[in-house]
């Protein structure tokens, strides 16, 4: 066993956490080898790469190693930690931009434009926007969606568009579920490849979903029409 290591909250907050199935997969993978592969990075002895195989390991009595970065200021271990974690393929671009937040609020807010934060995401300034949108303004389940990379952030920005304006104005609060139930029934349909035989080119999931909600304002309205004649 190493020496215990020091955890800052700070800098742990700064790393997205494993899912549940990929913590799982890590925890079995060291286990199994008996040893931890990677060694656990620190910074004036606060990890600062491994916490997860650094918990593993504590609580399997599992050796590791670990290695020292040399950096000359806690801004500097902020900007490592960053860039680290940006440079995993295994990132969404939503994933990507709350990285790039989190190290903008760190380092100071009010010195870090949206620019730079786009350029560490890898994603255009437009995108960094509709995102800070769906998090602002969208439900906890299309944020989980947008953020796994099950939904696209484009395509939940103009579904998040639509409900908030179109939608609200169209409909009354009971009939906003009714809306939401046609485009759900529509992606669902997507998914299965149900609606891809009847259009020129194959829809995807998001496709589908934002074609269905106008779907789904057209039948009310058309209702709504009938009721009055």
């Amino acid at each position: 066993m190493g020496k215990k290591l020091k955890i800052s909250p700070e800098f742990k907050n700064l790393i997205p956490p494993l899912s549940d199935e990929e913590l799982q997969q890590l925890e079995q993978n060291i286990i199994a080898e008996g040893k931890c592969r990677d060694a656990i990075k620190v910074w004036r002895g606060l990890i600062i790469d491994g916490h997860n195989r650094y918990a593993i390991c504590q609580e399997h009595n599992i050796p590791y190693s670990v290695q020292k970065i040399r950096l000359a200021s806690k801004t500097d271990a902020i900007v490592w930690i960053a860039n680290n974690q940006l440079g995993r393929r295994n990132l969404t671009a939503a994933m990507k931009i709350e990285i790039a937040c989190k190290k903008a609020e760190m380092l100071g807010a009010t010195t870090y434009a949206r620019k730079q934060i786009a350029k560490d995401a890898g994603v255009s300034e437009n995108t960094v926007h509709k995102y800070m949108k769906i998090t602002g303004e969208g439900s906890a389940e299309l944020i989980e969606q947008v953020r796994s990379g099950e939904v696209k952030i484009g395509a939940a920005h103009k579904a998040l568009c639509m409900s908030t304006k179109t939608v609200e104005m169209l409909c009354s609060k009971s009939d906003v579920y009714y809306v939401n139930m046609v485009a759900y029934v529509g992606r669902i349909m997507a998914m299965c490849g149900v609606l891809n035989g009847y259009t020129k080119t194959a829809l995807n999931a998001d496709e589908v979903y934002e074609v269905g909600v106008r779907v789904g304002v057209l039948f009310k309205v058309m209702g709504d029409l009938g009721r009055v004649r």
